[in-house]
């Protein structure tokens, strides 16, 4: 879709997601620039805040270790 068709504050960030996916079949790539864009360990507190109470405190630290892990490999 081409910046002209649309105005970008017309989408929800659903619409813009959705969008990357398409543009963008490898997710990493929408993933690292939100990551440039965003403070460091932005998105653990997300993770955090809206799954946290879900996890006792072993799924907690695996959550960590993945995306640690995640983070590095990138």
């Amino acid at each position: 879709m081409a910046p002209r068709t649309f105005k970008i504050l017309e989408l929800s960030l659903r619409d813009v997601f959705e969008a990357l996916a398409l543009i963008h079949h490898n997710s990493f790539e929408v993933f690292n620039t939100l990551l440039d864009c965003f403070p460091k360990d932005h998105f653990i507190g997300v993770i955090e805040d809206t799954f946290g109470v879900f996890f006792d405190d072993d799924s907690e630290k695996l959550l960590h270790q993945r995306v640690d892990k995640m983070c590095r490999d990138m």
